[in-house]
């Protein structure tokens, strides 16, 4: 619909000269069963981000994920030494226990 099939003042009509492109002489108008593509809204308060940021940030993330996860290996390899140690020391005390 079109404000012109509703109200037509010429004074309007030079104050506001277009209110769409659809509205404009030589504009398209949009094909019969085509639904029209909105546009993605912008993100509040926020800037676009540069790809090179974006592409760094991740590799970062990576990074630190890759860190996180060889700290856990290496508490677990500590883990598992010790309990070995304390395994050795039993039965080094269950041997002098069975000689008596």
């Amino acid at each position: 619909m079109k404000l012109s099939e509703f109200y037509k003042d010429r004074e309007l009509d030079e104050i506001v000269p277009a209110l769409s492109t659809a509205t404009q002489p030589g504009a398209t108008e949009p094909q019969a069963g085509t639904p029209p593509t909105p546009e993605p809204p912008a993100p509040k308060g926020q800037m676009a981000t540069d790809p090179m940021k974006a592409a760094a940030d991740a590799k970062a993330a990576q990074a630190e994920q890759l860190k996180q996860k060889q700290e856990q290996v290496k508490a677990t390899q500590e883990a598992i030494k010790a309990k070995e140690q304390e395994l050795m020391d039993l039965r080094t005390k269950m041997a002098e226990l069975q000689k008596m």
